[in-house]
């Protein structure tokens, strides 16, 4: 009944987060598969892991291995447990991220737009076009600066 649980939870995640990713602009089928990955390695690799470390730890004891199926059954029910809420717990902060709407990236987000430009809005036609007036040079422009 665990494991049809935890089956049943994996899915589940994946799916809304596929949807979850999909609707942010995320890649969801990459998203769907690391929500696939952290179920399935939280809730069958490591615990079946740390089972088998559990089994090798009892025999290096001196348990008889005849009886370690009833040694290992309480460490093993403890074991599943916890890699079934860690499995839920990660696949739960994989799903938070993808739901999360990303930040723009600074190097590709528009910026301000640019200061208004002041009498551009004006609009005198003159029938001729406007020159600038031609000053003179005041005395002395000619010359080099003083090296005094």
């Amino acid at each position: 009944m665990l494991s049809l649980f935890g089956i049943f939870a994996i899915v589940m995640f994946a799916i809304y987060t596929f949807r979850s990713a999909n609707s942010n602009g995320r890649n969801g089928a990459l998203w769907a598969v690391i929500s696939l990955a952290v179920g399935i390695g939280l809730q069958w690799v490591i615990p079946l892991v740390a089972a088998m470390v559990v089994g090798v730890a009892y025999i290096a004891s001196g348990s008889n291995i005849d009886t370690i199926e009833q040694d290992i059954m309480w460490p093993a029910t403890v074991i599943s447990f916890a890699g079934l809420g860690l499995s839920i717990l990660g696949m739960w902060f994989v799903h938070w991220h993808v739901s999360q709407i990303p930040d723009e990236d600074p190097a590709t987000a528009s910026g301000p737009p640019p200061p208004p430009v002041f009498g551009d809005s004006l609009s005198f036609k003159a029938e001729e076009p406007r020159e600038a007036a031609a000053q003179s040079k005041p005395e002395g422009a000619d010359l080099p600066p003083n090296r005094d």
